[in-house]
């Protein structure tokens, strides 16, 4: 009998292009509360969470390794840990613009 393998299916570049196409939900800002005018002046006020996007990357060359590990991270969520490591250090190509050192 053949042993199964989970992975002997999967197509790198769909699975890539699946996670690429991952909707990204901008945070929501919490509304400040309504008072009435008999209130005497009392304070509200609203919270504004994180600004950056769910698939924030950093974006220096210094940064490649913090990089690498987000995204591990982030294919961690379909696959086991050794395998979304390898698929990341094997499959993804972070390319750095040579003048200003940033990722394109």
């Amino acid at each position: 009998m053949n042993p199964i393998s989970h992975f002997s299916n999967i197509n790198r570049r769909i699975l890539l292009s699946t996670l690429a196409l991952l909707p990204v939900f901008p945070p929501r800002t919490a509304a400040a509360q309504q008072t009435s005018p008999g209130d005497g002046g009392a304070f509200s006020f609203a919270v504004y969470g994180d600004s950056r996007s769910m698939m924030y990357l950093p974006y220096r060359s210094d940064q490649r390794e913090e990089a690498i590990k987000l995204m591990v991270d982030m294919f961690e969520l379909v696959l086991p840990e050794k395998v979304a490591e390898e698929v990341v250090r094997r499959d993804v190509k972070l390319i750095y613009d040579p003048s200003t050192d940033e990722l394109i």
